[in-house]
């Protein structure tokens, strides 16, 4: 069979896992996550504000928990999102519970939130499904904290728990849609709130103006969205609602008038209006009467011209003449695209100021705005995102001079040139940051600005992370780019709050991680998105990894390549760089929490500190980096691969994948077991005497250039170990391999060892070793795995043994049942030959001998019961046996029990309450035919392909049993040949991709499908022509998984029950579960990937004869995330 793999890479599972955690600048993280809200349904859209005088943060967020889809519309009660809110301390935890401040019929969402320190109160707007064509939509209320106890978080209060609506001004008659996207922020120097949001009327916007004084024109233009905004008062009394416009002349007038140009006969009037006008803020100056609204759309020009006939000749424009009236819409200045604009409050009415350009250096769209002010500078920040041509979007400000205009150029925000070559780094230029949030820090007088970021989306199909960067007063950025949270699915929305008195930011956000549409509704557990927040310094170390030309090291792993072994070693250099503020610590550099591997990878005189792990710590200053070269010297031919650990104050360890190939001197190739494992010896482990084991192996090409040829190979014991399927001169192509088998069949019991050598064609040898110990003893479990079992060479409390008691064997073995309630097994002891007058014996720690009545002899075949902790188990823990037995003969006959235990010479079967010999009856010679002709068959594979599609191994075991029915006695009547299964190679897709909203970025992951089945074709083959042929009935069937490959967790066998009928001489096809659905769960849950081997193990019966079947059939099963028509085409 020719198949392909790659022996130089990492499984994709490794790759997940260490990418996802691919980040290059750390932040100072203060204590634990915060798991703000963890509930059913969907929890979103947090807002935050700081209480200076409660030292206090309050959150609101958006949530569904009450959500009931059946009841909305029909007016009886809450069907849609609600508004919640919860204080947090400012050692981030929760303080008191949770407040749910909306319970209203239909939706209540995007909440915002400012603080009024003067009277203590809270005030909050959101969006809501409650609106008229006269008003409403947007709702406010606040609470008043001014008794609250900050101990517990009582004592708060909410006067008008039904909120306020907002009112509407009606410009032309026209009526209101909709509004939505509020945004609220409280003006200390007035003592009043703005109250900005998007509008939708039922007309489209209108430029108009009075020509010559005398008669008005108007016309319709650009489209029905405006921004509006509201002045509320510190009582709460509504002081303006109106959208952004001067009025003029005429009172209908919906644009800004920006100029005017007058002669005696003509009338120009300039006007500039918005379309698609969305996401509005409010920026406050806190010193001076300055506010600016600032939103995102597309800015026009349009000229109303008016013209005057004289027709009395007068000189002067005057009712008797003609009056006409035009309106041109002008090339849009900014080529009609999206960008970022403001106003100062102060400058809406007047007729001769435009809005102030933002984005002015960026000729691709721009969106989402943000603002924050330092009061210091007399400066706003204002952030957005910006959409290049490559749609990798990238996070861009502008500082604004309050009451004044833009200050300097657009900055780049989302920037990092940790190597400092003067470039983006790869890494981020190639991914997208968005939804921008900026928060100002007083005592350092900087900004902060976090975003979500894509950068480590690369390589996982969920992982949007939270990233944050200092920008000070002037516009420069202040360290790098640096993490609040990179776990695995998306962290998305951020928002952050500084705390003045400890100096600490919070920053708050979306997060999947819980998500599990699968439960969603039944109220058992959390489903969908949950907040999360987390608490970090003003200032802290950055680490940043560099490469050994001064890039950044992307992806976090080191390759080595093929180094010979013994004699040759490789070096790569890295750097450790602090690109934060304060001082970098690294305590330790391990290989997986343990020391390095000095026989193959050590540093190159490494400081003391980072090798001690003592506590002791290496500390680089700003700036500054530590250069450390690895070294690698295999000491083996194989793969080698580790990963190195980075402790440090920055950030969780940090993870390097480290990778090299040592491979034999002036040779490419080395011996693999079936998984890929290099290997250098072969364990049979005990083997029965005259009993054969195989054990596979590979002669692997390394090489991706040349042929490698086997000229030669011997054995040192040709009489227990025999070599099948090679032949030599063999020939291996390029990174080809080539399969034979080694089979152990000891002729004597002792420990037996060997060397297999070969030899290539240019004298290169690879020597293998092999250990076995052939045994006098075999034990079987019908249950479970015998974990181990010894041949005792000496009998515990002998001088206790019965008087009439021979022994001639001691037998001590352990069996884990894989239960965890306490299972009866059927234990087997096979021997070389069985004592006359048998007796079987246990003895337990006392040192008493028990005697065991209930067992069964066929031919060297002793089996007998056991329950686990039962009278025979000496082991008191549940699910493992333990049981030291004697087996001897006494010195007179025992006669028969009625129950058939104990006895050398069975009674009859008669129904089944009696004993009954295990296939005393059974032809066995049909099946030795079978099992002699062995076909030996030579496998080559090329060695490409990351998965390799096995060839289905399907066997039957004919197993006879006590039976009642007719022909019990004269053996099976039929044989189960096993003609295909279907498919053998499984891709169990784990999740689905869900985009509800069309903007392209997943919104929810949904367990894929339902259980995933194989299909199993069977052939009755009659083989007993004494008898008439019997059905035979599958009636369970157990699946065991098997691990593919080290970074596969463990997965527990599966017990089915089945119902399929097989007739004698037809093909019948059988289903069976091999991916459960809650296989799939627990690895979308658990962020895992896995791939396995799968064993079924099938049983049933013959109908008419009562003779047991068992069938044991194999398959290859990759859980994984697997784009297919299910998916919708987003990204994650």
């Amino acid at each position: 069979m020719i198949s392909t793999a790659n022996y130089r890479f990492f499984s994709v599972i490794n790759i997940l896992l260490f990418l996802s955690l691919s980040f290059f600048s750390y932040a100072d993280l203060k204590g634990d996550e915060i798991p703000v809200s963890i509930k059913e349904f969907n929890q979103q859209k947090p807002a935050v504000v700081y209480l200076p005088d409660k030292n206090l943060w309050f959150v609101l967020w958006e949530d569904d928990r009450n959500s009931n889809k059946f009841t909305c519309g029909t007016g009886t009660e809450a069907c849609g999102s609600d508004i919640y809110g919860q204080f947090i301390k400012s050692d981030g935890t929760l303080c008191g519970n949770e407040i749910q401040i909306t319970s209203f019929a239909g939706n209540q969402t995007s909440p915002t939130v400012t603080y009024n320190p003067n009277n203590q109160n809270i005030l909050f707007a959101w969006q809501d499904s409650r609106g008229t064509t006269s008003g409403g939509y947007i709702y406010f209320n606040l609470i008043d904290v001014s008794t609250l106890n900050v101990n517990d978080c009582s004592g708060y209060n909410i006067p008008a728990p039904s909120g306020f609506s907002l009112g509407y001004t009606s410009i032309g008659g026209e009526s209101l849609l909709s509004r939505q996207k509020p945004y609220i922020k409280y003006d200390p120097v007035n003592d009043r709130y703005f109250l900005v949001f998007v509008e939708s009327r039922d007309e489209n916007d209108i430029t108009a103006e009075t020509c010559f004084g005398l008669t008005t024109a108007a016309y319709s233009v650009g489209d029905n969205s405006y921004i509006g905004y509201a002045i509320i008062d510190s009582t709460l009394t509504v002081l303006s609602v109106d959208t952004i416009r001067n009025v003029g002349t005429v009172s209908s007038n919906r644009s800004r008038l920006i100029s005017v140009s007058k002669s005696t006969f003509e009338e120009i009037y300039t006007f500039e209006f918005f379309t698609e006008t969305d996401n509005p803020v409010v920026g406050i100056d806190t010193t001076a009467n300055e506010q600016m609204i600032i939103y995102e759309g597309r800015r026009h020009i349009a000229k109303l011209t008016c013209t005057c006939q004289d027709q009395d000749a007068n000189g002067v424009c005057n009712a008797g003449d003609t009056i006409d009236s035009s309106l041109s819409i002008e090339p849009d200045p900014e080529d009609g695209i999206k960008h970022i604009y403001g106003i100062w409050y102060s400058q809406i009415p007047l007729g001769t100021v435009q809005h102030t350009f933002i984005d002015y250096s960026l000729t691709t769209p721009s969106y989402n705005p943000s603002v924050a002010f330092d009061p210091v500078s007399k400066r706003f920040l204002v952030v957005w995102e910006n959409v290049p041509e490559n749609n990798n979007k990238k996070i861009y400000g502008q500082l604004v001079s309050s009451g004044v205009g833009t200050y300097s150029r657009n900055i780049l925000i989302s920037y990092q040139d940790a190597d400092g070559d003067g470039n983006q780094d790869p890494n981020v230029e190639n991914s997208k940051q968005t939804d921008p949030f900026v928060e100002f820090d007083p005592v350092n007088q900087r900004f902060f600005v976090a975003w979500q970021d894509g950068r480590n989306g690369t390589t996982s199909n969920e992982n949007l992370d939270i990233y944050g960067q200092y920008v000070d007063s002037e516009g420069s950025l202040r360290g790098s780019n640096f993490i609040i949270n990179t776990r695995p699915f998306n962290q998305r929305n951020p928002v952050v709050s500084f705390n003045t008195e400890t100096q600490e930011y919070i920053a708050l956000w979306k997060d999947a991680r819980e998500a599990n549409s699968y439960t969603c509704g039944t109220g058992s557990q959390p489903c969908g998105s949950n907040i999360y927040g987390q608490r970090f310094t003003i200032g802290q170390p950055q680490l940043t990894l560099l490469d050994s030309d001064g890039t950044v090291l992307y992806p976090l792993s080191i390759d080595f390549g093929e180094v010979g072994i013994k004699n040759e070693s490789s070096e790569y250099s890295i750097s450790i760089k602090n690109s934060g503020d304060r001082v970098l610590s690294i305590d330790c550099i391990t290989e997986s929490g343990t020391s390095l591997m000095p026989d193959i990878y050590e540093f190159k005189n490494p400081p003391s500190e980072i090798t001690a792990c003592d506590g002791t710590t290496f500390d680089i200053i700003p700036g500054s980096s530590l250069n450390l070269t690895l070294i690698f010297h295999p000491n083996t031919a194989g793969s080698h691969n580790m990963k190195l650990q980075i402790t440090n104050n920055a950030s969780q360890q940090v993870e390097i994948l480290v990778q090299g190939i040592g491979v034999i001197k002036g040779a490419s190739w080395e011996l693999q077991d079936e998984s890929g494992n290099s290997i250098t010896t072969l364990n049979f482990n005990k083997v029965f005497i005259n009993d054969k084991k195989d054990i596979k192996v590979r002669i692997v090409n390394l090489s991706t250039a040349n042929s490698i040829t086997i000229n030669s190979y011997s054995i040192s014991d040709n009489v227990n170990f025999y070599i099948l399927g090679l032949t030599t001169p063999l020939t291996v192509n390029p990174g080809e391999f080539y399969e034979f088998t080694v089979s152990y069949i000891p002729s004597e019991i002792k420990a037996h060892t060997a060397t297999l050598t070969l030899e290539d064609s240019i004298g290169n040898t690879f020597t293998l070793n092999m250990v076995a110990e052939a045994t006098g003893v075999k034990v079987l479990s019908d249950i479970g795995t015998v974990v181990d079992f010894i041949e005792l060479s000496s009998i515990p409390y002998l001088d206790s043994k019965p008087a009439d008691f021979t022994p001639s064997k001691a037998v001590s073995f352990t069996v884990n049942t894989g239960s965890t309630t306490p299972q009866t097994v059927n234990i087997t002891v096979v021997l070389q030959s069985i004592p006359s007058n048998l007796a079987v014996y246990k003895i337990n720690n006392s040192g008493n001998w028990i005697k065991i009545s209930n067992f069964i002899v066929s031919g060297n075949s002793i089996t007998y019961p056991i329950l686990d902790n039962g009278d025979l188990d000496l082991n008191s823990q549940t699910g493992i046996i333990e049981d030291p037995i004697v087996i001897g003969s006494e010195s007179t006959t025992t006669s028969t029990p009625d129950n058939g235990g104990g006895s050398t010479t069975p009674p009859e079967t008669s129904g089944s309450g009696g004993g009954c010999s295990l296939g005393s009856d059974i032809d066995y010679s049909f099946f030795g035919i079978l099992l002699i002709l062995t076909i030996i068959s030579m496998r080559v594979f090329n060695m490409r392909k990351m998965v390799v599609s096995g060839v289905l191994l399907a066997s039957a075991l004919i197993l006879n049993s006590c039976g009642t029915g007719p022909g019990s006695d004269v053996g099976n009547s039929v044989f189960m040949d096993t003609l295909s299964i279907d498919p053998s190679y499984i891709q169990a897709d784990i999740v689905d991709r869900k985009d509800y909203n069309g903007d392209n970025i997943c919104d929810e992951y949904i367990i894929s499908g339902s259980n995933v089945t194989v299909n199993v074709t069977f052939k009755s083959v009659p083989i007993n022509g004494g008898i008439v042929p019997s059905d035979v009935t599958f009636t369970k069937y157990r699946v065991e998984y098997y691990p593919a490959n080290t970074t596969s967790p463990q997965i527990a066998a599966r017990l089915y029950p089945t119902a399929c009928t097989v007739q004698p001489e037809t093909e019948t096809t059988c289903s069976f579960v091999v991916a459960a659905q809650d296989l799939k769960e627990y690895f979308y849950t658990n962020n895992l990937r896995g791939a396995y081997n799968v064993k079924l193990i099938i049983e049933g019966s013959e109908v008419l004869y009562d003779k047991d079947i068992k069938i044991e059939v194999g398959a290859y099963v990759i859980f994984d995330q697997f784009i297919g028509d299910n998916d919708d085409q987003c990204t994650p």
